[in-house]
């Protein structure tokens, strides 16, 4: 599965989260990622910069390849009715691939070794949740163990992994958040989780990047509080 066409599945999950999308099933043989084609995984990082960027946090997102090959980039957001989301014009003709481009700030690509490429899987092997792997057309939203959909709120973390056939897997981590609406089990899980993510990206990926080029055009359709 193409790295556009994994970007393209999770930027409709987000597109159509008023959706009836469905909740995954419990499969607790499935949470080894050892077989993996591709990882993506996306957060939301604060740049401070809210005349610049806009009042949403940056996107910072990692795409992973089974040879090592890693591409970060991060892209402005604006405010969605469940929170923020990527500042495309979705209502264009362009492709979902060329909306999902514009709003792209900043990129770099870089190589694991196999030693830091084992690192990275032995982390996320050790992710609570129960992996539901599914076909791109049907992938449901998936949620940390112990934790239920109590909110129509984007998480601050998303963790899809595709494997050949091709079949999907995604994880949606809220971090402290949960607390608002979650049992003590479910946040000590979605903690956990959200450190565990950060700590399999980190040695690798900065936070924010050194330079950046923001169109004029995707610049204007970002909201500044005044």
């Amino acid at each position: 599965m193409r790295v556009s066409s994994i970007i393209v599945v999770v930027t409709a999950l987000f597109v159509g989260i008023g959706a009836a999308l469905g909740i995954s099933l419990i499969n607790s043989d499935a949470n080894n990622l050892d077989g993996f084609e591709e990882i993506y995984y996306v957060r939301d990082v604060d740049h401070g910069r809210l005349s610049l960027f806009g009042n949403c946090p940056l996107g910072r997102e990692i795409v992973v390849g089974r040879t090592g090959k890693v591409r970060i980039s991060w892209y402005v957001q604006q405010p969605d009715h469940h929170g923020c989301r990527r500042a495309a014009d979705f209502g264009s003709n362009k492709s979902i691939e060329k909306q999902s481009e514009e709003p792209v700030i900043a990129r770099t690509t870089v190589t694991l070794s196999k030693s830091n490429l084992r690192e990275l899987l032995t982390r996320m092997n050790a992710l609570r949740w129960e992996a539901d792997w599914q076909e791109p057309k049907d992938m449901s939203l998936s949620f940390t163990s112990g934790c239920e959909r109590r909110t129509n709120s984007f998480s601050d973390r998303v963790l899809a992994v595709t494997r050949p056939g091709p079949k999907v897997a995604n994880l949606w981590v809220y971090g402290e958040d949960v607390s608002e609406f979650g049992d003590a089990e479910c946040t000590a899980n979605e903690i956990a989780n959200a450190a565990t993510l950060d700590a399999a990206v980190a040695s690798f990926a900065p936070l924010l990047p050194t330079r950046y080029h923001l169109s004029p055009a995707v610049a204007g359709r970002l909201y500044r509080e005044p």
